[in-house]
């Protein structure tokens, strides 16, 4: 009997981690997105996974962001909407947020920027 309450601990024990690791995949994957929500449905926020745009990098300079999401508040579908013309095989990046800052980048998604990437120069913008 002890071993067998072993075994079931062991396996509860495999469950959170399954959790943790699918909480921690939406997390770093998922986008809070306005307007959204899908179906009809009307909300002011809503978090949506999109496995094509998060392959989208960032770019902390808004106006050199080369593309913007934008939400059909019918529907729920996120579309993807170039800036300008794009050369073929040109990188078409992102702001993920104007209000992040370096360590929400790192935290958040993984990575920090180069000083430069961030608005280029002191001024508060770097580590």
């Amino acid at each position: 009997e002890e071993e067998e309450e072993e075994e079931e601990a062991g396996a509860a024990a495999e469950e959170v981690e399954l959790v943790r690791w699918a909480h921690a995949v939406v997390l770093s994957r998922a986008f809070d997105v306005s307007g959204g929500g899908g179906g009809g449905a009307s909300s002011s926020s809503s978090t949506a996974l999109v496995p094509w745009a998060d392959s989208m990098n960032h770019c902390s300079d808004v106006a050199a962001a080369a593309g913007s999401f934008e939400v059909d508040p019918d529907t729920g579908e996120l579309t993807l909407r170039a800036a300008r013309d794009h050369a073929p095989g040109e990188e078409v990046r992102i702001c993920y947020s104007e209000e992040l800052t370096p360590l929400d980048l790192l935290v958040d998604f993984g990575f920090a920027e180069a000083e430069a990437e961030q608005g280029g120069g002191g001024g508060g913008g770097g580590w």
